[in-house]
C-alpha cells in the first residue's frame, strides 16, 4: 500500500532563550514546514523497513546562520527505539557541508533509509527529531510524530511448503512378464520332453495358473528363436525359425489346456527369430575361464563374418570343447515372455490391504494405496513399512520425511530426505523436500539452489519458490510462481502486488483457507484496502468466530489503522 499522508510539522515552542534569536524564530514557526512521509504507516518487504521524507520549507522562515539536523526515529509500544540516518539544513551563512536552504526563496529536502524489520516496529511511531544550533548557541526542538508504523502482511505468509512424494506410477503400471527359456540340442528344432517337464516350463504354469486365478487378462506371448553362433549363418538362421516356431507350438498348447481365451486370437502371438546369438556369446565369454579368452574376443569383435570368425576362433581355442559344453548350449534356445496385465483392487480393497495386508500388493500398488489413506499417522506408518521392505527404494526414506515435514518433525524429516539423497542424489523430489529443509532452517541461499536445481519443476516446487519470493519482498516472482492457485499464499502475493480482486479469489476457492480465520483475515485485509468497511467488518467477525485471537491482531493492525476509531471497528 503506497500513500502519502501529509503531516504539518506543527512544533509548539516550548521554551524561547533569547540568546538563540533566528532559532527560536525557526522553532515558533515551525508548523510552517510540510514534511510528507511514504507510505505511511511505514511497510515492511523482505526483512526491510523503507522510510521516504520530503520536506518543503517556506521563504523567510530559514535562517542565514543556522543549522540543524533532523533525525528520523522509530520509536516502538514496548520502548524500544531505532535511530535512522540524520540529514543536516542550513542556511546560507552556516558553517558546515549541510544542504543550504536560502532564506528568501525556501527550498526543499528529499531523504530516504531504510533499516532491518524489527519486531517493535510492528506498533511504533515515527517521530523526528531535531536539534538546532546557531553559532554557539543550540537548541532542541520539540519532538514530534511524523508517521506510523508498521504494515507488517508479508509475515502471514503460511510456511506449508509442499514436500513430493517419490512417484507411484500406478496408472502407468506395466504388465507383469514372465520368462520362460525352452533349451535344444545341437543341430535340433524340436522340443525336447525333457524340457517340456523341466523347471522353466513348470514355473511358467505356476504364473499361468496364479494369474488365472487372480483374474488376470493376459496382454501376449512374444517368443523368440536363437541359435549358437557356430557354424553357417543360413542354417543358424533356418534352426532359429523353427525352435521359435516349434516353442509357440508348444505354449499354446499350455494356454489351450488352461483355457486362456485371450490365446485364441492370432494377434496374441508375436514370433521373431535371431540366428546366431553372438552378443549373448560375447556376454558369457567374459563371464567363462577360458584360457584364450581374450584372443577370442578380440575376432568376434574384429571379424565380421561369421563363416572365417568361427574358424579362426576354433584356430586359437585350445579349449573349443569348452565353448561346445559349457557356452553354446546355453545359446540353442527359445524365450518366450508372457506378458499379463494385474487385476486392479478396488479402492476400498486397496486401503484394507495396505493397512491390515500389505504383502498381497506390490510396491506400486502400496505406494498408490498410501495416497488414499486420510489419517497422516497410517500413511507415515505405511511409508515406514515400505522403506524397511524395499530398502534401495529411494521412494521409501523420501516419503517417510514428506510425512514428517507435515508434522512439523524437520529434523527427522532431514534425516530421511538424507537417506533418499544417497539411493537417488539426482531425484527431483529429494532435492525439493531437501530444500523445504533448508529454507525452515533459515538457509534461504541453499533453498532457493536446492528448488533451482530440480528438473522440470512442477506445482509443489514452484508453491515453494512461491513462498520464498515472498519473504524476499519479491511479489511479482511470487505471483509467477503460484499463477492461479487456490491457495491462501497465492491470495497473500496478490493482495501485496495490489491485487485485491485477485487476492480475494484465491482464498475463496482455496480448500483449506476459504473458510478459515486465516482466510477470512486476508479478505478483511483486502477490503480494508479496498475502503470496504462494511465487507472488512463481516470478514473480521468471521475471523474472530473461527479463532479468537484475530481480534488482538486486528486491534493492532496497522492494515486497518484508518478505523481505529470507528465504532464497528471498536465493537468487534
Amino acid at each position: 500500500m503506497k500513500k502519502h499522508v501529509v503531516y504539518t510539522l506543527s512544533i509548539a515552542l516550548a521554551f524561547v532563550m533569547a540568546s538563540c534569536g533566528g532559532l527560536g524564530t525557526m522553532i515558533k514557526k515551525a508548523d510552517t514546514v510540510q514534511i510528507t512521509v511514504k507510505p505511511d504507516p511505514l511497510e515492511m518487504h523482505g526483512d526491510t523497513v523503507r522510510v521516504a521524507i520530503n520536506g518543503n520549507i517556506p521563504a523567510k522562515y530559514f535562517q542565514k546562520k543556522v543549522v540543524i539536523k533532523a533525525t528520523p526515529v522509530l520509536k516502538y509500544k514496548d520502548g524500544g527505539s531505532k535511530e535512522l540516518k540524520s540529514v543536516t539544513l542550513q542556511g546560507e551563512k552556516a558553517q558546515g557541508n549541510g544542504q543550504v536552504i536560502k532564506k528568501a526563496e525556501g527550498g526543499s529536502f528529499s531523504y530516504s533509509d531504510k533499516t532491518k524489520y524489527e519486531a517493535g516496529m510492528k506498533n511504533c511511531e515515527l517521530v523526528l527529531k531535531i536539534d538546532g544550533a546557531m553559532g554557539s548557541k543550540s537548541q532542541s526542538f520539540p519532538e514530534r510524530k511524523i508517521g506510523e508504523g508498521t504494515i507488517v502482511t508479508p509475515l502471514l505468509v503460511k510456511s506449508d511448503e509442499k514436500p513430493m512424494l517419490g512417484p507411484h506410477n500406478y496408472e502407468n503400471m506395466p504388465p507383469i512378464v514372465h520368462l520362460a527359456k525352452l533349451y535344444f540340442a545341437k543341430n535340433q528344432s524340436n522340443v525336447r520332453s525333457s524340457e517340456v517337464s523341466g523347471d522353466q516350463m513348470d514355473d511358467f504354469r505356476d504364473f499361468v495358473n496364479k494369474y488365472i486365478k487372480e483374474e488376470g487378462t493376459f496382454q501376449s506371448v512374444n517368443t523368440v528363436g536363437w541359435a549358437s553362433p557356430e557354424g553357417a549363418d543360413d542354417l543358424n538362421q533356418k534352426l532359429s525359425d523353427k525352435r521359435a516356431d516349434n516353442a509357440v507350438n508348444t505354449i499354446k498348447g499350455e494356454m489351450k489346456k488352461k483355457k486362456v481365451e485371450a490365446a485364441a486370437s492370432d494377434d496374441f502371438w508375436k514370433e521373431a527369430s535371431k540366428a546366431g546369438d553372438w552378443d549373448g556369446f560375447k556376454k558369457l565369454l567374459e563371464g567363462s575361464d577360458l584360457d584364450a579368452k581374450s584372443e577370442v574376443m578380440n575376432i568376434v569383435k574384429s571379424d565380421q563374418n561369421p563363416s572365417s570368425r568361427d574358424k579362426k576362433i576354433k584356430e586359437v581355442s585350445s579349449n573349443y570343447q569348452m565353448l561346445e559344453k559349457d557356452i553354446f548350449p546355453q545359446l540353442r534356445r527359445s524365450e518366450v515372455r508372457v506378458s499379463v496385465k494385474k487385476k486392479e483392487f478396488t479402492q476400498d480393497q486397496l486401503k484394507d490391504y495396505v493397512i491390515n495386508k500389505m504383502d498381497t500388493l506390490n510396491d506400486t500398488e502400496v505406494l498408490y494405496a498410501a495416497t488414499l489413506i486420510d489419517d497422516e499417522g497410517q500413511k507415515l506408518e505405511i511409508y515406514k513399512k515400505f522403506a524397511a521392505k524395499y530398502p534401495d527404494d529411494w521412494r521409501g526414506p523420501n516419503n517417510v520425511g514428506a510425512c514428517l515435514v507435515k508434522a512439523q518433525k524437520n529434523d527427522e524429516a532431514e534425516n530421511e530426505f538424507k537417506k533418499a539423497q544417497v539411493l537417488a542424489p539426482d531425484e527431483s523430489a529429494v532435492k525439493n523436500n531437501l530444500g523445504i529443509i533448508a529454507r525452515k532452517k533459515g538457509d534461504m541461499a541453499k533453498a532457493l539452489e536446492l528448488y533451482k536445481s530440480v528438473s522440470s519443476p512442477g506445482a509443489e516446487t514452484n508453491y515453494n519458490l512461491g513462498i520464498c519470493s515472498i519473504i524476499m519482498g519479491d511479489y511479482a516472482a511470487a505471483n509467477k510462481y503460484f499463477g492461479e492457485a487456490c491457495e491462501f499464499n497465492a491470495g497473500l502475493a496478490k493482495l501485496l502486488s495490489g491485487n485485491t480482486a485477485g487476492c480475494i479469489k484465491a482464498v475463496d476457492c482455496s480448500t483449506e483457507d476459504a473458510k478459515s480465520g486465516l482466510g477470512y483475515y486476508l479478505k478483511a485485509i483486502a477490503a480494508a484496502r479496498n475502503g470496504n468497511k462494511d465487507e472488512m467488518l463481516s470478514n473480521l467477525k468471521s475471523a474472530i468466530s473461527a479463532d479468537a485471537k484475530f481480534k488482538t491482531m486486528a486491534k493492532e493492525d496497522m492494515e486497518f489503522h484508518k478505523y481505529f476509531s470507528d465504532a464497528g471497528f471498536q465493537g468487534l
